[in-house]
């Protein structure tokens, strides 16, 4: 709908949404814009299309509430694909969902000491990685070898070995040193998977009169281990061969080699290959290494980004380790190291380059084809950066293009794509600058739904210490500006649906899995899904109508009459009604009708008439459409007509 003169008793059109503008004034919103548009899905060629409800997913088991969701798909399918939650009990449950709607909960080997609500989660090499805040230094993760518990990820180096002579011999009195390490193997063949640091050293020279030297196990890691390796070295020479692998429950090793034949044996690994990964805040999968960034444990370590070495690198599961080599392979890279700004997330790959937020700082992991330091870092912005990484994840821009959505403190929305880094949020801004920064819970949350191609943030507003609304940006409707960023493309939902502490896209709950994923939202006690078939938040109806931009033609001071109206919409079997409000001179006064869209014959669109309902003398006036009150039904429009006569005296 323009701002063109009218002609007496014009004809006019409203056919096009492409998105809310509440910064500016109503009557300097872009013409295709809106004033509002609330609880409604874009959609080229309508009006809007009112958004589908939110239905309560049953999941059984003794847990309380959702702190933070993960999907997770153990093999390579997707009908075979688990829910992954913590709770909210104190203290926090890890909960399993697998097959059906029953949720088991998994035994931890070190409990989550604060904040839920903060776990993050990666998935690689058929594993589920968490990132979460315990009394240790380590990373966990959840393996379906070990169905029943999330443990610590590699294995930590044992204490140093006991040596002792034992029986009775000419054992030569030669000086030497013995190592000892874990590892484990699964199956048969057995295949290596993890591999720990070689212990300390213990020196000892034989007494001369004993058969052997007897190297005893330490004491179990307790970490998964199920061998242990006795390693060898002669007193003089620093190469350390491998001697024995012994199974986990055998407690000690005859050694009867002279330690000049030791070299005939495996060398170990360069020292540093094995290296143990901290208690990283935040993950990311590239599919082929393991990413993380910040730490728990150690402020020193702030402004760090961690990293596997690419898996098959050796013959172990190389995303359980963090290589730390002098003058080699060393999985780690400083952006911005204690600099004066909060590590906040990872986000990507977006063409093999990984995006890294601080509170102040965006940052870009590029490949150097170098083996012994694969990534290095591009600053992108020391001014931008992130509110948090689960309101962070890819979807696409209006070209079905790959791109990182991510928030800012602010601006709001930012997204960095095939035209580096563009501001999204030029008309939601007098949303975001409603938003609680200081949100005590959580700030905020989101995700990107494919089929609707729509970013999804749940968002903390007012004095909330925890989202209670929810602003979507509509990818397809997006442009790109030289001076104004990506304009278009917005709406706003609310509802109980705006509740959600946490987010995943999953399918259908049962056995199999559905395929077909859509967006979950985790609540105090309910698992929610966004349903095409739901026409309430659970039992709570909810409110949905767009609202114009201001009209005014090319003089605000003429006064304008608006006779009759009519909206167009595919009619429905179900009786509803579309309600109109006109709104004169920016809501000094306002009148409502309303249409039925019921068929009258066997139409599949009908065109109604707004019933008595006319304005006179209106310098400007905007058209609300949509529901009266929060109601439960479901309605798309497509274009609303009207005859307007413009007078020549001004009002």
């Amino acid at each position: 709908m323009g701002s063109a003169a009218l002609d007496s008793a014009a004809p006019i059109a409203w056919s096009h949404n492409r998105g809310r503008n509440g910064w500016d004034s109503p009557k300097d919103i872009l013409q295709d814009q809106v004033s509002e548009s609330m609880n409604v899905i874009l959609q080229k060629g309508t009006l809007g299309i009112k958004r589908h409800g939110s239905a309560d997913q049953p999941i059984t088991g003794s847990f309380s509430g959702y702190n933070a969701l993960a999907r997770f798909t153990p093999g390579q399918n997707d009908a075979a694909a688990e829910l992954h939650f913590l709770d909210r009990s104190s203290p926090t449950k890890f909960m399993r969902v697998a097959g059906g709607n029953a949720a088991v909960e998994l035994s931890l080997t070190d409990y989550l000491t604060s904040r839920p609500q903060d776990a993050h989660s990666a998935i690689l090499n058929g594993k589920l990685y968490w990132a979460y805040d315990s009394d240790v230094d380590r990373l966990h993760v959840y393996d379906p070898v070990t169905p029943t518990t999330v443990r610590r990820v590699g294995l930590a180096a044992p204490a140093a070995p006991a040596v002792a002579n034992v029986g009775t011999g000419s054992y030569a009195a030669v000086a030497r040193r013995y190592k000892v390490s874990w590892r484990s193997r699964l199956g048969t063949p057995t295949t290596f998977r993890r591999q720990s640091e070689l212990s300390p050293e213990t020196v000892i020279t034989p007494n001369g009169g004993s058969l052997a030297m007897r190297v005893s196990k330490p004491a179990n890691a307790g970490e998964g281990e199920t061998h242990w390796v006795v390693w060898g070295a002669t007193a003089t020479v620093s190469v350390w061969y491998e001697l024995a692998e012994l199974p986990i429950s055998t407690g000690f090793y005859d050694d009867t080699e002279a330690p000049n034949t030791y070299n005939t044996n495996d060398a170990e690994p360069i020292v540093g290959t094995f290296g143990l990964w901290p208690s990283v805040k935040f993950l990311l999968s590239t599919g082929d290494r393991l990413v993380g960034f910040g730490a728990h444990e150690s402020a020193s370590l702030n402004g760090r980004v961690f990293f596997s070495p690419v898996l098959d690198s050796t013959n172990t599961h190389d995303d359980e380790r963090v290589a730390n080599i002098i003058d080699g392979f060393r999985g780690y890279l400083d952006v911005a190291r204690n600099a004066g700004s909060e590590d906040r997330g990872l986000v990507g790959p977006i063409d093999g380059q990984i995006l890294v937020g601080q509170s102040r700082g965006i940052y870009l992991l590029v490949g150097t084809g170098d083996p012994e330091q694969p990534l290095r870092r591009i600053t992108l912005s020391p001014i931008i950066g992130m509110v948090n990484q689960h309101s962070a994840f890819m979807g696409e821009d209006e070209n079905g293009s790959p791109a990182a959505y991510w928030l800012d403190e602010t601006r709001g929305p930012m997204r960095y794509g095939r035209k580096g880094i563009e501001w999204c949020g030029y008309d939601v801004k007098d949303q975001w600058d409603k938003v609680n920064l200081s949100a005590s819970i959580k700030v905020a949350h989101g995700l990107y739904h494919p089929d609707l191609k729509a970013c999804i943030w749940w968002v903390a507003m007012g004095a909330a210490n925890e989202p209670n609304a929810i602003i979507v940006l509509f990818t397809r409707e997006g442009q790109s500006t030289p001076e104004d960023g990506v304009r278009y493309g917005w709406s706003r939902w609310s509802g109980e649906l705006a509740l959600a502490r946490c987010s995943v896209l999953f399918g259908t709950i049962g056995a199999p899995m559905g395929r077909r994923l859509f967006p979950y939202g985790g609540h105090t006690w309910l698992f929610r899904a966004l349903d095409t078939s739901a026409a309430m938040d659970g039992a709570v109806p909810f409110e949905a109508s767009i609202t114009s931009r201001a009209f005014a033609g090319q003089n605000v001071f003429t006064g304008k009459t608006l006779g009759l109206s009519y909206v167009l919409a595919p009619t429905t079997l179900s009786d509803v009604e579309i309600f109109q409000t006109l709104i004169r001179n920016f809501g000094q006064d306002e009148g409502t009708s309303s249409a039925s869209l019921l068929p009258k014959t066997i139409e599949q669109r009908g065109l109604r008439k707004f019933e008595d309902a006319e304005m006179t003398d209106a310098g400007v006036f905007q058209i609300k459409l949509g529901d009266p009150f929060p109601i439960a039904n479901h309605w798309q429009l497509d274009e609303w007509f009207a005859s307007v006569e413009q007078t020549d005296q001004e009002g």
